[in-house]
């Protein structure tokens, strides 16, 4: 197998990673499916363009992921290096590194050992004593001074939770809009209408689910009318150069 894999240590609660990665996942069109065996997630069908395919575990603390794709008769190929399926994998691996900075609440770019505003949160407060001095005990008061101040034992965190940030894929629904409406010139060439309403059905689906869910769905219904409308005046077109050679 050739996979990309991905590993790092988060020490998170199992349900919120858990309901962070489904969230991404499904809405950006991923589904679970069983692939020789194994539970993964799977974007795309091999009609257009090679499906996605993305496994991820999370046990003790660890989060496992494997990534890669699989174009039309050929076997499974990472995400990481290669010429060949060079759009689809750099597609991919940019989910994965959403996926990845999602879950592990990193802002996009901040390096994956930086801790994440979440694990900030759960963790003990330091002893400011120690945290000067090392694990060394306080030496004792001088005669004519005042007793040192004993330092303070480790708390628990008593601020409030760390935000919970999900995905949002609304820029897709307004993409999938612009797309859907560019997708009418196909009335005129229909190559454009094509390409344009296959890309606004593609965005529309995961801007259906995101914050503009009105913009996505209006995105998505006018990208099929410009696609089935782009797909007539093509077979037009061709009927009529028919014609015309007949």
């Amino acid at each position: 197998m050739a996979r990309t894999v991905y590993e790092y240590t988060l020490n998170l609660e199992d349900s919120m990673v858990q309901y962070l990665a489904n969230d991404y996942l499904t809405k950006e069109g991923f589904r679970q499916v069983d692939y020789k065996g194994e539970q993964v997630w799977k974007r795309g069908t091999g009609m257009i363009t090679a499906p996605s395919y993305i496994k991820l575990n999370y046990a003790n603390g660890v989060i496992h992921v494997e990534a890669w794709i699989k174009p039309f008769l050929s076997g499974e190929m990472s995400i990481d290096s290669g010429f060949v399926g060079s759009i689809p994998k750099s597609a991919h691996r940019k989910r994965v590194t959403e996926l990845l900075d999602l879950i592990t609440q990193r802002q996009p770019g901040q390096a994956p050992g930086t801790p994440s505003p979440l694990q900030a949160a759960a963790a003990p407060s330091q002893d400011p004593w120690a945290a000067q001095n090392g694990a060394q005990q306080p030496a004792p008061a001088q005669p004519g001074q005042p007793p040192l101040q004993q330092p303070v034992p480790p708390q628990p965190y008593q601020g409030q939770p760390a935000p919970l940030r999900v995905h949002d894929p609304a820029n897709k629904a307004i993409a999938s809009l612009i797309l859907g409406i560019v997708s009418f010139l196909g009335l005129c060439s229909p190559i454009v209408g094509v390409i344009c309403g296959g890309l606004a059905i593609g965005f529309g689906n995961s801007g259906r689910q995101s914050s503009k869910k009105g913009m996505g769905t209006a995105g998505f219904a006018l990208g099929i009318v410009g696609l089935i409308l782009s797909i007539i005046v093509w077979i037009l077109a061709i009927v009529a150069q028919v014609s015309l050679l007949a």
